[in-house]
């Protein structure tokens, strides 16, 4: 068949595909990102513009993140001791990972799975 599958998972285990910021990149929709730089400025307390909001996900190159993934600290980690996804470190699932994971639990058991092997 050819072609590589594509890794739309972040390291965390969220499904990019359904993260309003990589959509409105790859849409290039102007009024998704506004309603997502006003949502996520909501529950992060930070300041995040509509400008912030491109990200073509953790796997992409540095300038196609967006500045929140570029700070990520989960990503940060990640990128330095696994290559493709926190349920396959050796600290699996860390202090960090299991407090961010708590309200995601579709990403939790994605890199339960992913863990096990």
């Amino acid at each position: 068949m050819g072609g590589g599958i594509v890794n739309l998972r972040g390291y965390c285990g969220i499904n990019c595909e359904k993260c309003d910021v990589y959509r409105a990149t790859l849409e290039d929709d102007e009024e998704l990102r506004i309603k997502t730089a006003e949502k996520w400025s909501r529950e992060t307390g930070l300041i995040i513009n509509p400008g912030d909001i491109n990200c073509k996900g953790c796997f992409s190159e540095y300038n196609d993140l967006c500045s929140f993934a570029k700070k990520c600290k989960i990503r940060v980690c990640a990128v330095k001791r696994v290559d493709e996804s926190c349920g396959k470190c050796e600290e699996y699932p860390c202090k960090m990972l299991r407090k961010f994971l708590k309200p995601i639990p579709e990403a939790k058991k994605y890199l339960d799975e992913v863990n096990r092997g």
